[in-house]
Parts: C-alpha cells; structure tokens; sequence
C-alpha cells in the first residue's frame, strides 16, 4: 500500500532551484532515476508563492523590464476566475475547454487571492498540470502556464505553455522540465494556439487572450464549445477601455503557504485506468508486455 512512498524516499532529489520553488513532487520516474527539478528563466523575480502544489503552483511575481503598470490590486472572486479560465479554448482540440474540471478547482482560489494582494508592479504566473482526451487516466501529465494581469480594463492572460507533455520526459530522464509562464514580448515556444468567444474579449496574440469585464461573466461548471477569435496585431490595444474597479487593500504579508500534501489517486480512478489499459489490450492496440508494464505503474499507486 505504501510502495509508492517508499520508493519515492529512496530516490534521490535534485533540486535546481534554490529556497523557492515549484513542482513540489513530480513522483517517481521510471527504472529509479534521481529527480532533477529544473530552474525557471524568471525565478529571480519570484516575489512568493501563494500556492505551490505537486505540479503546480500560483506565484506573484516582479512584472517584466519594462512593462507598463497593472491595475493591481485587483478583487475578483473564485467563481468569476474559473468562469475565466473555462472560457479559454483549444482550436487543436476541436475548441473544447482548455482547462478540465480538477484543474480549475485547483488553481482558481489562489489566483484570486493573488490578484487581490498583486502590485501594480506585479503580475500572476500559474501553472498546472493535468491528464486529458478519451485515455485520460492512462496519458501522460499536460503543463499549462500563464502569465495573468489586469490593465486597461482587462484581464490579460498570457500563455507559456499549452498542455505541454512534460510527464514522459520525466519518467524517461528524471528531469522536470521549467513550467515557464509567457512573456508580454513574444511567444517563448511553438504552442498550441488558444482562442476566446468574441463576445468575451479579443485574442490579441495566439498565446495572449484579453478578457473584457468578468462581472458578465455567468459563473458555469462546463461550456460547450464556440467560434474562436482570430489573434489581432500584437500591437494592437484592446478595445475601449472600462474603469478600472477601486483598488482593494491588500492583505497583509505573511509566511508562504506551504504546498498541500500529494494525494494518492481514489480506488475508482485506478480501477477506471486498469480497465482502460485493459481494453486496449483486449483489442490489440498494445502488446501484452506493454500491458504488463503500464499495469504495474498504475497499480504503484495504490
């Protein structure tokens, strides 16, 4: 039951990072590797973490050289955030939902606490880790970064990384890659495109999405999927701006919220894998060793 664990506390950690850092337990990779966390191009500029998850975390950080100031302090509530970030869509991906349903919950009340205690001088960097399409159970892990803040009436999310597959790469090498958030001066890799409905702001970039005023946002648990618009001249200013809202206190400093312990996943999960991996045996589309490797992966978790 505890195999896992135990595993783990025999792998040797590197991490690259220095004091503060994310990807808190990335797990075990494969053939006992040691564990190499990779430092951020931006760490320098980490201001604190408010979340900092297994394979997420939601951080404020020091805006870029150079970039104009925010309208921050900024108060918006969980239900408005996550109605946000279920707006955003994946052109690639037949314009469903970036986001799933874990991952939200996940990130959503910390963004909003931090966009509430954010500088004017400071953005928001999120990442979040996640399994998706018909096999989610038995895919590997998925990174979306974003860097988020509020100006000219609008809130801004730049995207770094697009359900970035980092997982295999780590079960092969050991190594977690950076989760680097975007950057206001151009695309930092070749990602997927997102897109927004029209109706809910303007794609001023294919990695960068301006949202108008989330108060007309109805918070919602699902979407169904809408027409994308097409990215704009990075250049171009969104449209006219609304008035900023009154800036609220910020709540006081105070130590770093330490990273939630990992949880194990539920005995439905692990049977809804089995099952899965057991089907694409059944109708040939892996070999029994493949099989027998995946099942004893999966069965690692319990």
């Amino acid at each position: 039951m505890f195999q896992r664990y135990i595993i783990a506390a025999l792998v040797p950690i590197a991490v690259l990072t220095g004091a503060a850092y994310a990807q808190t337990d990335p797990g075990v990779p494969n053939r006992g590797l040691a564990v190499r966390i990779l430092p951020g191009s931006t760490k320098a500029r980490i201001v604190r973490y408010e979340y900092n998850g297994p394979v997420a975390f939601v951080r404020i950080e020091a805006s870029e050289p150079g970039a104009p100031r925010n309208q921050h302090p900024y108060t918006v509530d969980t239900a408005h955030i996550r109605a946000a970030l279920l707006a955003v869509r994946l052109p690639s991906e037949k314009n469903g939902p970036l986001f799933n349903d874990a991952e939200l919950d996940e990130i959503s009340p910390p963004l909003s606490r931090a966009l509430a205690q954010a500088a004017d001088n400071q953005d928001v960097c999120f990442a979040v880790s996640g399994r998706h399409g018909a096999f989610a159970p038995l895919s590997p892990r998925r990174v979306t970064t974003a860097r988020v803040f509020r100006a000219d009436g609008h809130l801004n999310l730049v995207f770094g990384m697009v359900r970035h597959d980092w997982d295999n790469e780590f079960k092969g090498t050991g190594t977690v890659i950076p989760f680097e958030p975007g950057r206001r001066a151009g695309p930092i890799r070749d990602e997927p495109s997102v897109a927004l409905d029209p109706a809910l702001g303007a794609a001023r970039r294919g990695d960068w999405l301006a949202l108008g005023d989330l108060d007309s946002l109805a918070p919602a648990t699902t979407a169904s999927p809408s027409t994308p618009t097409a990215p704009a001249n990075p250049a171009a200013t969104p449209t006219t701006p609304t008035p900023a809202p009154a800036a609220a206190p910020a709540e006081p400093a105070g130590p770093e919220r330490s990273a939630p312990p990992a949880t194990r996943p539920s005995y439905e999960v692990i049977s809804q894998r089995l099952r899965a991996l057991q089907k694409l045996r059944d109708e040939g589309l892996i070999t029994q060793q493949e099989y027998e490797e995946k099942r004893k992966e999966i069965l690692k978790d319990l």
